[in-house]
């Protein structure tokens, strides 16, 4: 069986898309975007004593990571628009990969809050730069393919990355951090051997320049965002993000305090998680084509992930978080991957960086609000239900009412949408 057999069994008929360079180049470039949350997700509860911090406080990791996004991934996107996709890519992964490096290097809470926050800057200038090459490289199932197989790769290949987290922390907290090193090569590499997929015109970089086009640049952008169809998009972008967030946030806390695993056990459980959103980002184009319309896809997709959360969260044992971990996985896998594909469909050629990044941006808010509004639900639970019970009710209610949400906007996205999504 040949290889080329192997992948038409695996993505469909549109396999042909890997045979395109750049194509290759963002593959590789792409699998270090999990790792900001899924690398750290399993040590958290091991970082709390070597930082002197509680289980509340141990979340800003997460948060200080995803903030920077809210505003930085916008920017990023408009850079790539206007001076070209691979300066950005370069130096995002460039930042990404040092800064998390350097925590290795401090024991002070605060520093390592700071080095994440300029982590979480580098990856502004990654994801929406991947996602929009990959929507100037194919159109439509082909672009769908493609968005499933980035997305898929980089989750098999960062699916061992966790399980290593949590062995390497046994040894010492020190040693997972070290593994982000692997963006500063592929920094080079982007930079040396990725074709520029948008030229900059003359116009673009006079009117930059001068100063008018930025402001029109987000006066479109703003006035296509609010549009219903786009609106109800990041809506829908929003509310997945939060629950997958708020399981990395809590899952080591919850597999070694309530389960009573190990944080090599909850490295498992995120690579589970990995593994298989990467298997199904990978048929999503295939699958999705069987379906009319991303309707069932989507809500089918968003209540498999709050199931699968709602397992791990009431699991008897790490075995049943598994089987949990396999649904957030499916779930998650098809939300990201059509959802990107989705999103680059919604805008033209000049303003697909930045709507990709405002996308991004949302997803970014979801990211950023899940640790801290659920520390803050579960600080005020714990008095009444007690540690085990506040963690259970408040993530687990979260989840529920942050689903239906998204299903809803989903239903709007369809309904109000000009074009068949």
């Amino acid at each position: 069986m040949t290889a080329r057999s192997v992948l038409s069994r695996l993505v469909g008929d549109n396999h042909d898309v890997v045979g395109n360079r750049d194509f290759q180049i963002v593959l590789i470039a792409g699998i270090v975007t999990p790792l900001g949350t899924s690398l750290v997700s399993p040590i958290l509860d091991s970082l709390r004593d070597p930082f002197s911090v509680s289980a509340t406080e141990v979340g800003l990791m997460i948060t200080a990571f995803t903030a920077p996004g809210i505003v930085l991934i916008v920017l990023g996107g408009f850079l790539a628009d206007t001076y070209g996709r691979k300066p950005v890519l370069s130096v995002g992964l460039l930042l990404f990969g040092t800064s998390g490096v350097l925590i290795a290097f401090t024991e002070s809470f605060g520093i390592a809050l700071a080095l994440r926050f300029l982590q979480g800057a580098g990856l502004s200038g990654i994801t929406p730069v991947l996602i929009t090459i990959v929507g100037d490289l194919f159109s439509g199932e082909r672009e769908t393919t493609a968005q499933g197989m980035r997305f898929g790769v980089s989750g098999l290949l960062s699916a061992v990355f966790p399980v290593f987290a949590g062995i390497l922390v046994v040894v010492a907290w020190q040693y997972p951090f070290y593994l982000y090193g692997l963006s500063i090569p592929l920094a080079g590499l982007s930079y040396l051997f990725l074709s520029e997929s948008r030229t900059p015109s003359t116009d673009d970089q006079e009117s930059t320049s001068s100063g008018s086009v930025p402001l029109e640049y987000v006066v479109e952008l703003s006035r296509q965002c609010l549009k219903t169809h786009v609106f109800s998009f990041l809506v829908a972008r929003f509310t997945p993000v939060f629950v997958y967030i708020g399981f990395l946030t809590y899952v080591s806390i919850v597999v070694v305090e309530l389960v009573g695993g190990t944080p090599r056990d909850a490295g498992i459980i995120v690579g589970i998680v990995n593994f298989v959103y990467a298997l199904t980002a990978i048929q999503a184009g295939r699958i999705n084509s069987m379906i009319s319309g991303h309707t069932i896809t989507l809500v089918g997709a968003n209540s498999l992930l709050c199931l699968g959360f709602l397992v791990v969260l009431y699991t008897p044992s790490v075995l049943v978080a598994a089987l949990g971990a396999i649904l957030i996985g499916v779930g998650f896998g098809f939300i990201l991957s059509l959802y990107r594909s989705i999103i680059s469909k919604l805008a033209s050629v000049q303003y697909r960086g930045g709507l990709v990044g405002a996308g991004e941006a949302v997803g970014r808010v979801g990211a950023t609000f899940a640790p801290v509004f659920l520390g803050g639900v579960i600080t005020l639970a714990e008095p009444i239900f007690g540690f085990q019970d506040a963690i259970r009710y408040s993530l687990g209610g979260s989840a529920v009412a942050f689903t239906v949400i998204g299903c809803l906007s989903v239903l709007v996205m369809i309904a109000t949408s000009p074009e068949k999504l």
